[in-house]
Order: C-alpha cells, then sequence, then structure tokens
C-alpha cells in the first residue's frame, strides 16, 4: 500500500528516502489510486502536491509544472512515472510529455511484467528439480548399491571422486556386475 521511489534524478540521498506516499495521498499517490494521468500547470496552485521530497523548496522565481502517469500491468497500476519542470508561461501545452512519460511507463510496466513471469517460471521449475532430485534420489543413489567388501567401497569412493568432475567415465568389467546402476549412480551425483 506505499508508494516509495525507485529511481530520482537530481535529489539528495536525504530528499530520495523522503519520497515515500501512501495510495490516494498527494497528487502521486492520487495517480496510483486512479490509474489516470495528472498535469498540473504550477505545483504552487495545488495543494494536493505535497512536495515530500522538498528538492523544489529551493526554485522561489520560476513556475514548476507537475507530469504524473500510472505504471500499469494490465489494469493494475503498479507505480507512478512523474517529472517536476520548468513552465514556459502559463497554460503551457504538455501534451508531448504526457505521450513520453506513458511510452515509458508501458516499457516499465512490460519489463515488470516480463520479470515476474521469468521469476515464477524459475520458482516452478527450482520446485519440479527438487521434487525430481529427491525422487531420483532413492532410485539411483550409491545409497542402494549393496557392496560391503573392500573393492565395492573403492568404486563407491571412485564414483563420489568423479561425480563433481567433468570428466566422462569409462566403466568397463563384466556382464552383470552393476556397470549401469553405477553409471546412473554417477549421473545422479554429478552436477
Amino acid at each position: 500500500g506505499e508508494l516509495h521511489l525507485v529511481g530520482a534524478s537530481g535529489l539528495s540521498s536525504e530528499e530520495f528516502k523522503r519520497g515515500r506516499f501512501q495510495t490516494g495521498e498527494g497528487i502521486t499517490g492520487k495517480i496510483l489510486q486512479s490509474g489516470m494521468p495528472v498535469v498540473l500547470h504550477d505545483i504552487t496552485d495545488e495543494p494536493l502536491y505535497l512536495n515530500r521530497t522538498g528538492s523544489l523548496d529551493a526554485v522561489k522565481d520560476q513556475t514548476i509544472a507537475f507530469i504524473g502517469v500510472p505504471i500499469k500491468i494490465g489494469t493494475d497500476t503498479i507505480g507512478v512515472l512523474s517529472i517536476d519542470r520548468v513552465a514556459e508561461g502559463r497554460g503551457g501545452k504538455f501534451q508531448n510529455d504526457v505521450l513520453l512519460l506513458t511510452m515509458v511507463a508501458n516499457l516499465i510496466g512490460q519489463t515488470v511484467r516480463l520479470h515476474q513471469s521469468v521469476v515464477n517460471e524459475r520458482s516452478q521449475l527450482i520446485q519440479e528439480q527438487q521434487r525430481l532430485k529427491s525422487e531420483l534420489h532413492g532410485k539411483y543413489s550409491l545409497d542402494n548399491v549393496v557392496g560391503f567388501s573392500k573393492p565395492m567401497q573403492e568404486v563407491f569412493s571412485q564414483a563420489h571422486l568423479a561425480a563433481p568432475g567433468r570428466a566422462t567415465v569409462l566403466l568397463r568389467g563384466e556382464s552383470g556386475t552393476g556397470k549401469e546402476v553405477i553409471a546412473r549412480a554417477i549421473h545422479f551425483l554429478s552436477p
């Protein structure tokens, strides 16, 4: 429910930290709430302009305009993109500024949506990988290979040494000695 600055130009770190708004609070919060662009030709004429960062306190002799547009993913408003700029005379035209900010806000919204999609897919893949690993562990781990003799313990030791490496492993032996079981165990233990 809180809107905070993610990026800004020309603000000190203290001003940046103060840039926080609740939904519906001030002009920026209203844009977030309504999902509609707002243009203020002179911020001094608007009581809802909060100047929360305090960055415009030093500007006294110029008329400052505010232009803000919503950042959306589909129909959901997830943020606000805004600029403060020197207004050239009263009643200046800001259609081009609104158009440019709207295009940039659309690109930001698409980027965030794509990022969310990638994060969700990656999370699902990691969960599936963990599930499959635990399922395979029971089938192909060296724990399932029976062998208590010293030569078999050496085979297990060598399998554990070979598995983390990237080298190709050649298993030789008589038919029926369990080469395939050892090969699957090495494969399972490998990255």
